[in-house]
């Protein structure tokens, strides 16, 4: 990972098992920025627009997180400080990385907010098999928005 992102720390779940609320909570306290943004390591088709859109909207909110048909947190924007202070404070009571969106000022992003980004919503499409992947590639399609 040094190679393509050479300022990046990784960084490994202290608590196994306990999903993606575990990264996250990890990635936060690793992170130095103010502002911090998440990313599914499943989503090839990511466009900085998008990200571009949530940190417009940020404002003086805590979060903001897309909403295609529910939230999806792990393609959201974060003030770290906030998010933080609520896993610290609840963290046995936090089991989701939607509870903890739950419990901050997060504005949520309707689909029709987020197609001025990203038209196809590709941003969302989860790709889970190296041979999915090729095959998209190959079609040169970036398949349908995956169902929530």
């Amino acid at each position: 990972m040094r190679h393509v992102l050479p300022g990046a720390t990784p960084v490994r779940d202290a608590r196994p098992g306990r999903g993606p609320v575990e990264g996250l909570a990890r990635g936060l306290k690793t992170a130095r920025g103010e502002v911090v943004l998440v990313a599914p390591c499943d989503a090839p088709f990511l466009r900085t627009s998008l990200y571009e859109l949530l940190l417009v909207r940020l404002e003086a909110h805590d979060a903001v997180v897309p909403r295609i048909e529910v939230p999806d947190p792990l393609r959201a924007v974060y003030r770290r400080k906030a998010a933080l202070r609520v896993l610290e404070a609840s963290r046995a009571r936090i089991p989701s990385p939607i509870a903890l969106v739950d419990r901050l000022d997060a504005v949520l992003l309707p689909a029709e907010d987020l197609r001025a980004a990203d038209p196809d919503l590709s941003s969302f499409l989860d790709v889970n098999r190296a041979e999915d992947l090729e095959a998209l590639e190959t079609r040169g399609d970036r398949g349908p928005v995956r169902d929530r």
